[in-house]
């Protein structure tokens, strides 16, 4: 936030998820035909590191910082919460954001 401003510097719908280290983790909700679904990125310096778009077809699309997929991780029957919330997903070390 800017000095004696109260509005983010970004998006409202961008959600920080959490910082390890210094990458910090943000929630970038996007829209399809269908559903809106996350894309869980790691920024490092202002530059993407990676990405995980979890699709609403019980698929995960791992990014890499070229913003191409790398690979696909089947997640159906795995019994992991269909929303992104606090158990999703956990990265070690993980620091709470304050915001």
């Amino acid at each position: 936030m800017k000095e004696g401003s109260f509005k983010p510097d970004y998006s409202k719908d961008i959600t920080p998820v959490g910082k390890y280290k210094d990458v910090l983790i943000l929630n970038l909700p996007i829209s399809t035909d269908t559903n809106v679904e996350p894309l869980i990125c790691a920024f490092k310096d202002n530059k993407l590191l990676g990405a995980i778009h979890l699709k609403s077809d019980d698929t995960w699309d791992v990014i890499g910082p070229d913003k191409k997929v790398t690979s696909e991780i089947n997640v159906k029957d795995k019994n992991l919460y269909k929303e992104f919330g606090a158990d999703l997903m956990y990265f070690p070390g993980r620091e709470d954001i304050n915001y």
